[in-house]
């Protein structure tokens, strides 16, 4: 298995795959034992072909923004809902000072083969300097949603 850390591929042992049904597409993977007990790192259920959704989060500094970059994503078919949770205090270090903002955090949802370019578009036409654009892959979720999601950022939508 190849993960990415500190920007840089590092490979590690397989891990052992147990179907925890057969033809259900679940599946747990282990890497190690000891006598009476198992390490679980990661269990999921396959997506038996679905392509990946990701959520990307994002926040913006006000609710005008966040609107903006919301509707332009799901205009361009980059995104299929984005969600915006108003009120939130961001508390971070920024060059060398501490800081305290109200923000808005964007939930956006987006099918694996569009994150690249949400992100692409965030960029373009986020304020910040350095924008928050974190992607993570759904590892399970209601099967008509994913399928959804697909389909409104297929690229031909």
């Amino acid at each position: 298995m190849t993960v990415i850390q500190g920007g840089r591929e590092k490979n590690l042992p397989r891990p052992a795959m147990v179907d925890c049904e057969p033809g259900s597409g679940a599946f747990a993977c282990f890497f190690g034992h000891r006598p009476g007990a198992v390490w679980l790192i990661a269990a999921a259920i396959c997506d038996n072909g679905r392509m990946s959704v990701h959520l990307v989060f994002c926040t913006c500094p006000d609710s005008r923004v966040a609107t903006g970059i919301a509707e332009t994503l799901v205009n361009e078919g980059l995104a299929a809902c984005v969600s915006q949770l108003p009120g939130m205090t961001s508390i971070y270090r920024w060059q060398g000072a501490i800081c305290r903002s109200r923000e808005v955090q964007l939930l956006i949802k987006t099918g694996s083969g569009q994150s690249q370019a949400a992100m692409e578009r965030i960029k373009a036409l986020h304020p910040f300097e350095l924008p928050e654009i974190l992607v993570v892959e759904a590892t399970s979720g209601l099967p008509a949603y994913l399928d959804w999601v697909q389909a409104e950022t297929r690229k031909d939508v």
